[in-house]
């Protein structure tokens, strides 16, 4: 599954029981505000998280929704941060061969 960054930051501040509001400003506190996400693209990815059983409603006081990471959820989020790893690694490898292969 495509993990955008949107969705990246929302599961990872879902780690945490957040509802709506809260989890736009998390993600971008957290993002040291290079992530901004607005209402429509917060509760659409709420919505399709819910959906793929990313995410779960654990609460809903009729004014406000908390929601919490599943172990599915969990799962995605530890791979997508390992691709990142790898992606660096990689990045950092190459790099070096290329400041080498300069001298």
């Amino acid at each position: 599954m495509d993990v955008s960054i949107s969705m990246f930051y929302l599961l990872l501040v879902l780690t945490h029981p957040v509802h709506g509001y809260e989890i736009m400003k998390r993600v971008e506190e957290v993002s040291d505000g290079t992530i901004k996400i607005g209402a429509g693209t917060c509760y659409g990815l709420l919505a399709r998280c819910v959906k793929e059983k990313l995410i779960k409603l654990i609460k809903d006081d009729g004014k406000k929704k908390t929601y919490l990471i599943t172990e599915l959820g969990k799962q995605l989020l530890d791979e997508e941060i390992a691709s990142m790893r790898r992606q660096i690694s990689h990045a950092e490898e190459y790099r070096g061969n290329k400041d080498d292969q300069a001298l």
